[in-house]
């Protein structure tokens, strides 16, 4: 069975990468656009309603519904034959009766809630980890970004299987021009605790090279940020742009994740000709593949202190090593693994 023929794509928020880049938007656009060949395709978030609209150049529909109605209003959708996928917001499919999609974009979290809330951020869309684990497994089957992901939901959603579709690196970063480098090693990531930037102040005196931060403090952790306000930083950015032109710009780029997901940065660094050094667990491990990218064991400051080192003597990445490097995780490797999530999708349910 062919995909769906009226396809909505439901993300985070309501991210558009003309007014409001970040987020899964790149990833979420990218599916869209792979998609549209096929199938009728509209991206929805929640947020401030906006009417249906269309970016120049995309072949597909934006809308932005209030989370307030959003479940009604993809309820009454599916009712008139649209194929819902739901990335992430869990609480978005609860009154959904047809057919549909689930992709998860990080591992379960009890904690917080995830998937589907952010601490600290309450939302009309938010169920309790009791519904949400009755929602996940009233699915079946889900898509999930990475294998590291789908092994920690195997744990919890023990009646799910799972669809890998890694996120595509966007083309801009492989082609982004090398620039005078202004920083030789920088921390990219959002400033949360996972994200490792309290780990390297931690262990300051102990570190061989000089290093700046640069974080995106939405949806942040206020005690990393607090710790992190003494330390040289560099403005940070959402969008594909800003991010590749900061990369363009860095010889080194740290990503001492724990439990990630994925791990976009360090994709996102690799194919933009950085040399990379990170922690090798959690998604980390699938999104660090390229052959500048060194993984070390999580928490040892020796074995991180020389693999730095040894990045900063090492000296530019060749062209072919960065197109190595984007080619792992081309958007259209995601579509094609997307579209064969959604296809399994609707042969399960006919």
């Amino acid at each position: 069975m062919d995909t769906p023929a009226r396809l909505v794509l439901v993300q985070t928020a309501d991210w558009d990468p003309l007014s409001r880049p970040g987020g899964f938007e790149p990833f979420v656009t990218a599916l869209a656009h792979g998609l549209a060949s096929s199938s009728d395709v509209l991206v929805v978030g929640p947020g401030k309603d906006r009417p249906v609209y269309r970016n120049s150049g995309e072949l597909f529909s934006r809308q932005t519904i209030d989370p307030h109605s959003l479940r009604r209003t993809l309820a009454l959708m599916s009712e008139q034959g649209w194929f819902i996928a739901v990335h992430n917001l869990v609480g978005a499919l609860i009154e959904v009766t047809g057919p549909t999609s689930l992709m998860l974009h990080g591992p379960p979290n009890m904690a917080n809630g995830l998937p589907g809330r952010l601490r600290g951020f309450e939302s009309p869309l938010d169920l309790d980890w009791s519904e949400t684990l009755t929602e996940v497994q009233r699915h079946g089957s889900l898509a999930v970004c990475s294998a590291y992901v789908a092994e920690q939901s195997s744990l919890v959603f023990t009646t799910s299987d799972f669809d890998v579709v890694h996120p595509p690196v966007h083309p801009l970063f492989a082609s982004v021009l090398r620039q005078e480098q202004q920083y030789d090693v920088l921390w990219v990531g959002r400033v949360t605790k996972n994200k490792g930037l309290g780990w390297l102040i931690e262990n300051k005196e102990r570190w061989s090279f000089a290093w700046q931060w640069s974080g995106d403090e939405y949806f942040g952790d206020d005690s990393v940020a607090e710790m992190a306000k003494s330390f040289p930083s560099v403005p940070a950015g959402r969008g594909v742009v800003e991010m590749a032109d900061l990369f363009s710009k860095t010889s080194v780029v740290l990503c001492p994740y724990l439990d990630e997901g994925f791990g976009m940065v360090v994709a996102e660094a690799a194919a933009s000709g950085c040399r990379v050094v990170a922690f090798g667990q959690g998604g980390v491990v699938e999104s660090g593949r390229a052959e500048h990218v060194t993984l070390v064991p999580p928490g040892d400051v020796v074995a991180f202190n020389d693999a730095v080192c040894a990045a900063l003597a090492a000296g530019p990445v060749s062209q072919d090593g960065r197109t190595q490097a984007a080619s792992l995780y081309s958007p259209e490797n995601s579509v094609l693994a997307y579209r064969d999530h959604l296809r399994r999708r609707l042969d399960v349910l006919k």
